[in-house]
């Protein structure tokens, strides 16, 4: 039987987070709908549902059905649990209600009776501003409460990152992340990974991934280059995350297909000094993670994008004033140029230096190359030279390691004699505490002073073999002999860290890998097979006990000055 038209009853129901929907507390509204509905013998001809959807936005798959029903007169009754189920705006509450109304349609909330009266609709309004202050009180409430469990130390995400797993809070311990072994392995690979000769990027890092069965987050062998780079750069993983690190906004350019479970839908970084870190468990070493992200940073300053014309130095040449060069064309013709004056904008630039033609600059610092290449004697020994030094300060070095070690198990045993003492009476709690608080400066102390001391003799390097740069000039000679534009790029970036102009003047500051390696890197040498051993996998072989410096003169490019002694400078300017 069709019900007549003086019954058709429809109804809305909304919850606003995914931790209700998930808790499907959309079922209690529905069922004391239904029951109302029943209760009053009228017929359910449709219903409308918004699970997980904010009341900030009329934007909503179940309200935007509810509106467009209206011209079909679908139902002559409409029932809700409550004024805020409609939306928490006061001002949004009013427009549908009043276009509910224009339709014909009587209103019913749960919570409340309302009518038409003055008075009626006086309560509905102010019912509606008390939900929308208690929205913003319960939204203020719950930022502070976050805030301080985070400065306290406390873990705020329950959704564990990729590599942890989230161990609940009980009665004694709060909520914290456990490092789950499988996937802190899968991390631990993808980073040293991503540190080796043959990735160039997160692309060629998704490639090595496949080849090795190693499976994403998801379960795919397939890694996509956006979940890469977002884990390549999650400090979590060294032991760091952080809370209110974004802010959540409305989005510039808001997406055309899909809808918006929220308003503020976007994410905006805060300014650092805002951000609270948290500690939890680390799973790669600190070293480790600051190679990948100045790798990171370098594969930015160098990406091709958007290329038009070639720059051999490009990302590697700075000006004398430490700012960096940028290539640009000038009339058709490529030239490099100081970015002071960008860098400085509003302000007037303050640096002198002029620009250089790139094929002349680039020409002389190829030529440079292949200079050092018949030279492996010669920097060999330069570079033994300054290690001699250092080299022979190690058994200083490891004599004062053991001292300090001894007086470290000496402050041990005195820790040990005041709690006998502090147990047999001889001293009372307030000199424990006192002696302890002492012994522990002490003992610090020594320790930062053992690290600085272990730090420079792992500083001390073994000495070259001039067999071993003999033989890596070689293979570096014979990918040169018919080499294309990019592979001179790669191979100028592994030959070279920084390239400084100054008027004509320039220093090229250089590193050999360190240890030798026995072949061309694979980005160079095109290597099919991937090799995942510790030596294999050491990001660019880099050291800076290996570094060396050559000094040439673009107007008299063929005499160069090869000099190892300066490669313990900090100073990146040339003297005037």
């Amino acid at each position: 039987m069709i019900p007549s038209s003086t019954n058709k009853s429809a109804y809305y129901a909304r919850t606003s987070s995914d931790e209700q929907r998930e808790k499907q507390t959309i079922q209690s509204q529905i069922a004391a709908l239904e029951a109302e509905i029943q209760k009053n013998g009228e017929t359910v001809i449709a219903r409308y549902t918004d699970d997980g959807f904010s009341g900030a936005m009329l934007d909503r798959p179940g309200l935007d059905k509810l509106r467009a029903d209206l011209d079909r007169k679908l139902f002559t009754k409409l029932y809700m649990h409550s004024p805020d189920r409609l939306a928490r705006d006061l001002m949004l509450q009013l427009l549908v209600v009043k276009e509910l109304r224009k339709h014909g349609i009587e209103v019913v909330f749960l919570s409340h009776r309302f009518g038409s009266s003055p008075g009626d609709q006086l309560l509905f309004q102010m019912l509606g501003a008390i939900s929308e202050f208690e929205r913003a009180q319960i939204l203020e409430r719950t930022r502070r409460g976050k805030l301080h469990k985070a400065r306290s130390g406390l873990l705020i995400a329950s959704i564990p990152k990729f590599g942890y797993k989230y161990i609940p809070k009980t009665d004694t311990t709060p909520g914290r992340y456990e490092i789950n072994p499988e996937e802190a392995k899968i991390v631990e690979q993808v980073f040293t990974l991503f540190n080796s000769l043959q990735v160039k990027g997160t692309r060629t890092l998704s490639k090595e991934l496949y080849k090795l069965g190693i499976k994403s987050p998801s379960g795919n062998l397939t890694w996509a280059k956006s979940t890469l780079a977002k884990l390549l750069k999650d400090s979590t993983y060294v032991g760091v995350t952080y809370f209110n690190k974004h802010m959540a906004c409305e989005p510039i350019r808001p997406r055309i297909l899909g809808r918006r479970r929220r308003k503020n839908s976007s994410l905006r970084l805060r300014p650092k000094e805002e951000w609270i870190p948290i500690k939890v468990p680390a799973i790669i070493s600190t070293n480790l993670f600051e190679e990948t992200q100045r790798k990171l940073a370098r594969n930015t300053e160098m990406s091709d994008r958007n290329r038009k014309y070639e720059y051999l130095v490009k990302g590697l040449l700075f000006c004398s004033c430490s700012k960096k060069m940028y290539g640009y064309p000038c009339h058709g013709e490529p030239r490099y140029k100081c970015s002071d004056k960008y860098s400085r904008y509003p302000l007037p630039k303050t640096c002198s230096i002029g620009t250089v033609a790139a094929e002349k600059l680039d020409s002389a610092v190829w030529a440079t190359f292949l200079h050092v290449l018949e030279l492996p004697q010669v920097l060999t020994d330069r570079i033994n030279k300054i290690h001699a030094n250092r080299r022979a300060r190690k058994d200083g070095l490891q004599t004062k390691i053991q001292d300090l070690t001894k007086g470290l198990l000496a402050i041990d045993e005195q820790e040990k004699r005041l709690v006998k003492a502090y147990s047999a009476k001889v001293i009372n709690l307030s000199q424990l505490e006192s002696e302890l608080a002492e012994l522990s400066t002490k003992k610090d102390a020594l320790s930062q002073e053992e690290k600085t001391l272990e730090a420079e003799t792992a500083a001390a390097v073994p000495a070259l073999d001039p067999k071993d740069v003999e033989q890596y000039f070689r293979l570096m000679k014979e990918r040169t002999l018919s080499a294309t534009f990019e592979t001179k790029q790669e191979i100028m970036r592994l030959f070279a860290q920084q390239v400084i102009f100054n008027r004509g003047q320039m220093v090229i500051r250089a590193y050999l890998p360190n240890p030798i390696p026995a072949e061309f890197p694979a980005s160079v040498h095109n290597r099919e097979e991937v090799s995942t051993t510790s030596r294999s996998l050491e990001y660019d072989g880099r050291s800076r006990h290996l570094t060396f410096e050559i000094k040439l003169d673009l107007s008299n490019p063929e005499e160069i000055l090869i000099d190892a002694e300066v490669g313990t400078k900090e100073d990146t300017r040339l003297a005037a």
